[in-house]
């Protein structure tokens, strides 16, 4: 009897050992695999960096056709697109409220030779940018949706820019007959210049930012870099350089490929730009209320925010609240002797875009598509964030991306 007890004891503790190991077992298992559903766990890092990788989840969306016409510089207003149909040379808009997509014209007027359009803050005015044959010159004018009424600027206005509420625009002229090159301000219906400071620029990219400074420097060329961007404020009327944070080997090499994308408080610029020899293209952040000592690198880091993936500022647009970088991005540069970002503006190259959204102060990053039959370009994005909308070059058709 006594050995029977001594065998029963035996057993049930070995029983108690196996139950336990694979209570142990269980709850080890449920600890160790946080990511069966495919979501990456977020890190505890707040800015990302060179060896912090962002935060990162998912999340799954919708794609629409709005209008299989090619429609140029689309702009979201409500439930409607905004934007200019190519084919039919006029102003339209598309209703988002019904399931197929009603447009009807803005304008009774048609426009010849449109290249590029940039509507006013306040959408009742378009900037046009126009080839007239018989001058052999490209023009700009300006389209007032409330009027109908189109004033054509001089042929000595090269570039122009929308001031913040659409009450002005900045211009650059170029008078040689006069050895005069400058930026001034103008309304809407061409009148009142007001010369602001003789500056002579190559090409220039005007940007009218929040924080009432103008900023402008020249279009990117081809394994030719830009040597400076400037800045000018409006209220202490003070000519400046920018500094971006981004190395070279040179100093005076400047940066190659660069285009800027200003934040909606005027304060954070999206970069976008290629290495010096033009064969990577990077993308980052630009914070100008961090200080920066150029002789110091670490500085930089602080101010230049690199993005996780490689884009341009045609395939990005800012939230309003200045926070989230909502892009279209290269899945991956296609292998071959290419020019960046040259080889895409030219065409030679058509990516497969995976869209995202990235928070430049949390680092998080949201994958919403990857490797889509898309290549998006003219992104703009509704206020509440619920959708974006893009002109796919691969058939230059009108698209929504719904999250």
């Amino acid at each position: 009897m006594n050995k029977r007890k001594i065998l029963l004891f035996v057993l049930a503790g070995l029983l108690l050992l196996i139950i336990l190991g694979w209570v142990f077992f269980l709850f080890r298992g449920g600890e160790t695999s946080p990511t069966d559903n495919g979501t990456a766990l977020p890190t505890t890092t707040s800015r990302p960096g060179a060896s912090q990788p962002p935060r990162t989840t998912s999340t799954p969306v919708t794609f629409e056709k709005v209008s299989d016409k090619w429609i140029l510089a689309p702009r979201i207003q409500d439930n409607t697109i905004l934007g200019f149909d190519l084919a039919d040379s006029k102003l339209k808009a598309y209703s988002l409220i019904l399931k197929t997509s009603q447009e009807k014209p803005l304008s009774k007027t048609t426009f010849a030779g449109i290249s590029a359009a940039a509507w006013s803050p306040t959408n009742t005015q378009v900037l046009f940018k126009y080839r007239d044959e018989k001058k052999r010159q490209t023009l700009l004018s300006i389209f007032d949706l409330r009027q109908s009424l189109n004033y054509a600027l001089d042929g000595f206005t090269k570039e122009a820019a929308w001031s913040p509420d659409g009450t002005q625009l900045v211009i650059y002229k170029e008078l040689p007959h006069k050895n005069s090159f400058y930026l001034a301000t103008i309304k809407p219906d061409g009148s009142n210049e007001q010369k602001l400071i003789e500056v002579r620029v190559s090409a220039p990219n005007l940007l009218w930012t929040a924080s009432d400074t103008l900023v402008f420097y020249s279009k990117p060329v081809p394994q030719q870099a830009t040597e400076k961007v400037f800045t000018y404020s409006l209220k202490n009327k003070i000519l400046a350089e920018m500094h971006i944070p981004i190395y070279r080997s040179s100093p005076a090499q400047g940066i190659s490929g660069l285009t800027l994308l200003a934040s909606p408080d005027g304060k954070r610029f999206l970069v976008t730009y290629s290495s010096d020899d033009n064969r990577a293209l990077f993308s980052a952040v630009y914070d100008t209320e961090k200080e920066i000592d150029p002789s110091k690198e670490q500085t930089a880091d602080l101010a230049l925010i690199k993005l996780p993936f490689s884009t341009l500022t045609s395939k990005c647009a800012w939230a309003t609240n200045g926070e989230n970088l909502y892009c279209a991005y290269f899945s991956s540069l296609p292998e071959g002797n290419y020019l960046w970002p040259f080889a895409y503006w030219m065409g030679k190259v058509s990516p497969q875009d995976s869209f995202a959204r990235f928070n430049w102060k949390t680092g998080e990053l949201k994958t919403y598509s990857e490797n889509t039959p898309y290549d998006a370009e003219g992104l703009d994005l509704a206020k509440n964030e619920s959708f974006l909308t893009f002109i796919n070059r691969k058939d230059l058709n009108l698209y929504r991306l719904k999250f």
